[in-house]
């Protein structure tokens, strides 16, 4: 997961590794999890990120400190005085919505929506945060993948779901929109949203693209206006693997099953450069640098610049 000035890796012994940017800064550790990470997201000004697992467990942190500010428990705010209770599911993923007016966490078929809190208490130096379930949104499928825009508004959440469809729900609406369905050969495991950066600006229709990829499958970029396929990017891969559009929105980053890191031009589909790596499996430009951050099977984090 890539912030303003970090990047994010999840570690096989269960930690959040920070990396400050440029590349090369001090690195903070976030420890508490113990399960495998499923997601990372920062919010817009990068001091804080949320966490989740397969311990079945999310946690909102203080980038600055390392410091757990609170876990998010299940509340699904559509019933009066329910009590906050352990999630009974793994969680898909957690990120901020709305400008970072809240938290929206996929949890089997559900899309809770969280309105949160934090403070720091005159007695303390630690951050203290508090949170309300506000909403509950039941899909038609368990919920594989999913994306929201952060760094403007938007009413609209997509989702991957087990039935191999990808849906466009409006929290405006409280109903679904738009539904693609066999979008993928399996059900996809990883939805991204161009949502721009401040460093760089694109015209309306930009921001209409979604990418997606499933196990088995190329990735695609689709219209969410028509729902349409507009693009195709690589060759299908049998192993997990998450690509990254570009912050100009020219090139796609995805690794593939012979280790490299390809490159495509989004206008024309066809491969413009291969980065040789060992065993590399997640892609993730940065907003503010020109840098592609590259994550190994290996444990490492490879950066490399736009030279």
């Amino acid at each position: 997961s890539s912030g303003i000035n970090a990047e994010y890796g999840g570690l096989s012994d269960y930690s959040t590794m920070l990396l400050k940017l440029p590349a090369g800064n001090k690195s903070t550790p976030l420890i508490g999890h113990k399960g495998c990470l499923t997601s990372v997201s920062f919010n817009t000004t990068a001091d804080q990120v949320i966490t989740t697992a397969s311990d079945k467990r999310g946690i909102l942190w203080d980038t600055n400190s390392g410091e757990s500010i609170v876990e998010v428990k299940y509340r699904d705010g559509n019933t009066k005085n329910c009590e906050k209770t352990e999630f009974k599911k793994d969680l898909v993923s957690a990120q901020f919505y709305y400008i970072d007016k809240f938290i929206l966490l996929a949890h089997h078929r559900d899309l809770l929506l969280y309105k949160y809190h934090i403070e720091k208490p005159k007695s303390s130096k630690r951050l203290v945060g508090h949170y309300q379930g506000i909403c509950k949104s039941t899909l038609r499928a368990t919920i594989t993948a999913l994306s929201a825009v952060n760094n403007y508004f938007s009413n609209l959440v997509v989702s991957g779901l087990s039935d191999k469809s990808i849906v466009l729900y409006d929290y405006n609406q409280e109903t679904t929109v738009l539904r693609i369905p066999d979008s993928h050969s399996r059900p996809p495991h990883h939805i991204s949203n161009i949502e721009g950066s401040k460093y760089v600006s694109h015209t309306p229709e930009t921001y209409n693209l979604l990418l997606s990829c499933s196990v088995s499958d190329t990735c695609k970029l689709w219209d969410a206006r028509s729902g349409q396929c507009v693009r195709s990017f690589g060759k299908p891969c049998s192993i997990k693997t998450i690509p990254s559009i570009s912050t100009c929105v020219r090139y796609v980053a995805t690794p593939a099953e012979d280790q490299a890191v390809y490159m495509y031009d989004i206008r024309g589909g066809e491969s413009v450069h291969k980065i040789q790596t060992e065993g590399a499996l997640v892609s993730q430009f940065s907003p503010r640098f020109p840098q592609l951050a590259i994550g190994s099977n290996d444990g490492f984090v490879s950066f490399y610049n736009d030279s």
